[in-house]
């Protein structure tokens, strides 16, 4: 308690943790026997939620105990948790989703602000790939501060475990020798470290994070040979399967054909439901069994599909990945913790597609945004082979917008937009209109024409679908208004309706200084062609200059024209994001950029009125 930080010492912090230690013991079958200790030091009312502790683990494979919980109070008065007080619950989660996840649940008794709460607590693991085999992982630092993090690792003394150190300055193992001789003690430790600054379009968390990984895992083939030999034998079809294969390729010629048809039944008709119980977390359920019950999660819906493109002649493998994130795990050392969840690589007469029966929006051939970018392990019978998981072009990705208005003599308007959604914006505006019933669509589509700021009231909105691969999505929208702009005497400013001109458009590089690298994982574009028809005897008096603007990751062009002997305006402008890291040090830039970009969304044409 006298040694701890005071609040005074990280006045913009709810609480500091004061210790963060790991003790973990593999035996020689790879059981691992782990304690852990977690202090907090309490600044803030904020910080009154770290009482309520949830400590998860999967009792398939996990057993836990609580050592020890108390909280010390200011004045040096401890108040213990009681076993009474400890409660085991179900971890729910957002999904259909039923597991073994399970969670060790207390509540800190005496919380108030300069109080201090510490806890120990038991944790046994059983290897879930076999004898002797097991993963670790350890992160120091933190987005709050952290005064001490230690992890120490006893293995067998004929073991040498493979680890690696991630962003880890002043990090150094410490090796020795139990005293009988039977174990060899691995210990890494930091202290006093800072909160990690947060930022926007900060590198995901592993580029940044200090952490270590320990595996036992021979290869990242090994983990390909331990899912094939789960996978391969729930392939086997019944009669049921037989019968759907047949009916449902029935007639079409080309590989293609019949994928696409596979793909689309499983897709649409298997809905995701998750049984994750022991082994079931790893190992798909039997194609025929997920056929019957029209439900799995993604291994289930990957093997049923992979079983009937097998049974119409097409070779096909599942494919394990990272879903949302781009970040290569070929790098790290192997372990099953890489991945969490499973799509389906086929060659389709030749042509290999990337499919994923989860996406029931999807068309065949289209991936959703989560897999985008993914390095994925190809399970390759015995073998595994990492694959890039095609990421977004800027092209496939993003919004055209293409406005045209009429103003009439009276200074009304009518007018119509197209909007084009391609990629991720495409992915999520069909999920979100699929979850609207049919009647309150109108409504849901008239909001997003108040998002987008077309002019007035919304007149009708029609919303377009095309079924084939990698097709658009379309919303139409027709709308009136009173009067468009703002009058100033005799001349009017008209707004250009450009792609930064949105009410949404906000600079988010307000920071003066940068820690990190500007980050983008995913390339975009953002295009409006707008065109202004003026009424008769009115003139244009001024338009704005063209704009060219770029950085490392972005550019933005637009130009104004006047158009018809000046009877028309023409605005037209596209911005793209592109992938890839920009250093803290060229932030200047960046910033001149997006102050930049976001001056042209006042920019205005100056036309007469008659």
């Amino acid at each position: 308690m006298h040694t701890a930080p005071a609040a005074s010492q990280w006045p913009d912090q709810g609480y500091v943790k004061l210790l963060d230690v790991g003790d973990v013991t593999v035996k020689p079958n790879g059981v691992q026997v782990a304690v852990y200790q977690e202090a907090f030091k309490l600044f803030h009312r904020s910080a009154r939620s770290l009482g309520e502790v949830n400590l998860a683990y999967n009792a398939a494979y996990q057993t836990i105990r609580l050592i020890s919980a108390e909280t010390v109070e200011p004045n040096g008065h401890v108040l213990r948790v009681l076993p009474s007080q400890v409660r085991n619950g179900g971890v729910v989660g957002e999904y259909a989703m039923y597991s073994d996840a399970q969670a060790l649940m207390f509540s800190m008794p005496g919380l108030r602000n300069n109080c201090v709460i510490s806890y120990r607590y038991e944790v046994i693991t059983h290897s879930v790939m076999g004898r002797g085999l097991y993963w670790l992982y350890w992160g120091f630092n933190d987005s709050i501060p952290v005064e001490l993090s230690r992890f120490t690792l006893h293995v067998p003394a004929g073991q040498t475990p493979a680890w690696k150190l991630h962003h880890a300055t002043g990090i150094h193992v410490q090796q020795s020798m139990s005293k009988d001789g039977t174990q060899r003690v691995f210990t890494w430790q930091k202290k006093h470290m800072p909160p990690i600054p947060v930022e926007p379009a900060m590198p995901p968390v592993r580029k940044i994070r200090t952490w270590l990984e320990v595996s036992s895992v021979p290869s990242w083939s090994a983990i390909a040979a331990w899912f094939h030999g789960l996978q391969a034998p729930q392939m086997q079809p019944d009669s049921a399967l037989l019968s759907l294969e047949k009916r449902l390729t029935k007639g079409l010629k080309t590989p293609a054909q019949k994928a696409a048809a596979l793909y689309g039944w499983v897709a649409g008709q298997v809905r995701y439901v998750g049984l994750e119980f022991g082994i079931s977390a790893y190992k798909p359920h039997p194609a025929a069994e997920v056929c019957r019950n029209l439900y799995g999660d993604c291994k289930d819906k990957a093997n049923l599909l992979i079983t009937l493109l097998k049974m119409a002649g097409i070779e096909a493998w599942p494919a394990l990945l990272k879903a949302n994130s781009t970040v290569p795990v070929s790098d790290e050392l192997p372990t099953l913790s890489a991945f969490d969840h499973a799509i389906v690589l086929a060659d389709a007469g030749g042509t290999l597609v990337w499919l994923d029966p989860t996406a029931e929006t999807e068309p065949y051939g289209s991936i959703p945004a989560a897999d985008k970018g993914a390095q994925a392990l190809v399970v390759k019978g015995a073998a595994g082979e990492f694959m890039q998981v095609p990421p977004y072009t800027a092209a496939e990705n993003g919004s055209d917008m293409v406005l045209n208005l009429h103003i009439l003599p009276t200074g009304a308007v009518r007018g119509s937009a197209a909007l084009t959604l391609r990629g991720a914006m495409k992915e999520t505006m069909r999920a979100s209109l699929a979850r609207v019933p049919a009647g309150k669509r109108q409504d849901a589509l008239r909001s997003l024409a108040q998002r987008l700021g077309l002019p007035g009231e919304t007149d009708e909105v029609r919303y377009l679908q095309n079924p084939a691969p990698g097709a658009p999505v379309v919303l139409l929208f027709r709308f009136h208004a009173g009067s468009l702009g703002r009058e100033i005497g005799s001349m009017q400013l008209l707004p250009l309706f450009t792609a930064m001109s949105g009410p949404s458009q906000q600079n988010p590089y307000l920071q003066k200084k940068r820690v990190w690298p500007i980050w983008s994982g995913t390339a975009s574009h953002l295009t409006t062609r707008t065109r202004i028809e003026l009424p008769a005897g009115w003139s244009i008096e001024a338009l704005p200059k063209p704009v060219m603007l770029s950085d490392p990751l972005q550019t933005y062009q637009r130009t104004v024209q006047s158009l018809d002997n000046g009877h028309a305006i023409e605005v037209t402008d596209r911005y793209v994001q592109l992938t890839g890291m920009t250093e803290a040090s060229g932030y200047a830039q960046v910033q001149s950029f997006w102050t930049a970009l976001l001056k042209t969304a006042g920019d205005a044409a100056l036309v007469k009125r008659s």
